[in-house]
């Protein structure tokens, strides 16, 4: 597995950008959303032409990463539960995409994996809707990064459920991303071995750090990765 050619803004501007978006949502979390669909986006044209590329943007959130690809050229598709803006907007499930196999040439997937009840159910959704050789581009926070539990941090280290709680007791009211509702630990090692698995629908071309991609390294240690991967980019290519 090697790392992107290009990707990752560095540490500074993208972690410290989420730290303020979860601290403060409404005033920063647009901003934020709009780095990081410039650093995909740039990371994305790196390695695969867009020019002409149906991609779908799946759980387009604010809508930022579809625009940023449509300006390298890309046909693109906004798909999410609650779309909030992106092009030619779909409302849908990341469980139940209703498009038709190998609809795609590239999905989009940013920090969408933890939101989901099954992870697992949405890469093989992703899957399906990819043409063969088609790719994707996963990242995700990792759950026992320091920002795992999103505005529920620290507590989730605790659990879901004790997080949950935790937090109402201490800011008096629930926060959007709630543990077990909208937010669901994913976990480096548990991906990575599904999707090596030889059944696999696709093949792990890079795992790295989504903040500093050039240390890859971290990615494959066991443990370590968990905490300090913070947020994990996957490049996959559909078999």
């Amino acid at each position: 597995m090697t790392p992107p050619e290009r990707g990752g803004t560095g540490l500074v501007p993208l972690a410290t950008a989420g730290v303020r978006a979860l601290l403060d949502p409404p005033g920063h979390y647009p901003a934020f959303a709009r780095l990081v669909a410039e650093d995909a986006a740039a990371t994305i044209a790196d390695r695969f032409e867009l020019a002409g590329a149906r991609v779908l943007d799946l759980g387009s959130g604010h809508g930022s990463v579809a625009p940023a690809l449509a300006e390298q050229g890309a046909a693109t598709v906004s798909l999410d539960l609650r779309p909030k803006g992106g092009h030619r907007v779909v409302q849908g499930d990341a469980l139940r995409l209703p498009f038709r196999t190998g609809a795609f040439d590239g999905v989009v997937s940013v920090n969408l994996l933890e939101h989901v009840p099954s992870a697992s159910g949405a890469l093989g959704e992703t899957a399906r809707v990819l043409r063969s050789g088609g790719w994707a581009y996963v990242c995700w926070t990792t759950w026992y990064s320091p920002l795992g539990g999103h505005e529920y941090s620290p507590w989730h280290y605790l659990g879901p459920n004790v997080a949950r709680r935790m937090d109402r007791w201490a800011r008096g009211r629930p926060v959007p991303n709630i543990p077990g509702e909208r937010l669901f630990p994913v976990h480096v090692g548990p991906t990575l071995r599904l999707l090596e698995r030889p059944d696999s629908p696709f093949v792990v071309r890079s795992a790295v750090p989504r903040y500093w991609p050039r240390q890859a390294w971290i990615v494959r240690v066991p443990g370590f990765r968990e905490v300090f991967a913070w947020n994990c980019l996957l490049l996959l290519e559909r078999r």
